[in-house]
């Protein structure tokens, strides 16, 4: 009985793992639009302007 116990196990596991390797596979991926990386990119130039600006003490001129 132990024996039947653990080739069940086995069989079921095995079933398993391919249940779940198949869905890894077949799902769906959704790919960055050029958008995203150019949000990206601008905040993280942002991002470092300001660090520049402000380790720097440079503050922006008055206009006028």
């Amino acid at each position: 009985m132990e024996l039947m116990d653990k080739e069940f196990q086995e069989l079921v596991s095995s079933a398993a793992l391919t249940n779940l390797s198949e869905r890894k596979f077949n799902k769906v991926k959704t790919l960055p639009t050029s958008g995203d990386y150019l949000q990206k990119l601008s905040d993280f130039l942002l991002s470092g302007l300001k660090a520049t600006v402000s380790s720097t003490g440079i503050v922006k001129p008055h206009c006028g």
